[in-house]
C-alpha cells in the first residue's frame, strides 16, 4: 500500500511537520479501506434524532442478542437463527424451514434458561419459519448453467434401475424406466 503523507506549516512556530492520513490508499486491484470517520458521522445521526436513536439501540439490543442466540445453539443450528423481535420479555426467532423450527420448539427451555444466565430475561420463545432466511444474501439463487441440466452419473443411474426392477407397474414405475432409459441414452 502507498501511503500518502502531507506536510504542514505550523502558524504560530511556522516549522513543518509531516501528517499520515487516517487511510491509506490501496493498490491497484485492492479495495479502499473505509474511513472511520464516515461510520462514526452516520452514528451520531442516527443517535442525534430522536426517532433513529430508539431504532438504533433496538439494532443493538438486536445484535447482541442473537450472538447470546447463537453461543446458546447446537452448531447445526447457529448460522440459520435470527432475533426477529425481543419485547416484553417474549423472543422471536427466524428459522428457514420448519425442520428448524420444530428443533428449536425442543430446544425453548434450554435456550431460555441459557440466555437467562446471561443476562436476558426471557418469558418464551416463539419460531417463525421465513423462506426468505434460506437464500442467499445477495438474495439472487444461481441458476443451472444454460443448456446444462443437474447430471445423475452413472451411480446414480444404477440406482434408479434398481429401484424400477422393485416398484409395482404403475405411473412411478413408467416414469422411473423413461428417466433411465434417457439418462442411458446420453
Amino acid at each position: 500500500m502507498i501511503i500518502c503523507k502531507t506536510e504542514v506549516l505550523h502558524r504560530s512556530s511556522g516549522t513543518r511537520q509531516t501528517m499520515r492520513p487516517l487511510y491509506k490508499h490501496p493498490r491497484k486491484g485492492q479495495k479502499a479501506p473505509q474511513d472511520p470517520a464516515t461510520k462514526t458521522a452516520a452514528l451520531a445521526w442516527l443517535r442525534h434524532d430522536g426517532r433513529t436513536a430508539g431504532l438504533l439501540a433496538t439494532a443493538h439490543q438486536h445484535m447482541d442478542l442473537e450472538q447470546h442466540l447463537r453461543a446458546a445453539l447446537p452448531a447445526a443450528l447457529q448460522s440459520s437463527c435470527h432475533v426477529l423481535r425481543f419485547e416484553d420479555g417474549q423472543l422471536t426467532i427466524g428459522v428457514p424451514a420448519a425442520a428448524h423450527s420444530a428443533k428449536l420448539r425442543q430446544l425453548a427451555p434450554r435456550i431460555a434458561s441459557s440466555l437467562e444466565k446471561r443476562g436476558w430475561q426471557v418469558n418464551g420463545i416463539a419460531v417463525r419459519v421465513q423462506a426468505t432466511l434460506s437464500r442467499p444474501l445477495g438474495g439472487v439463487v444461481a441458476p443451472n448453467p444454460v443448456g446444462r441440466p443437474n447430471q445423475i452419473g452413472s451411480p446414480g443411474i444404477q440406482a434408479f434401475a434398481d429401484l424400477q426392477d422393485k416398484i409395482s407397474d404403475g405411473p412411478l414405475a413408467q416414469a422411473v424406466a423413461r428417466l433411465v432409459a434417457r439418462r442411458r441414452e446420453t
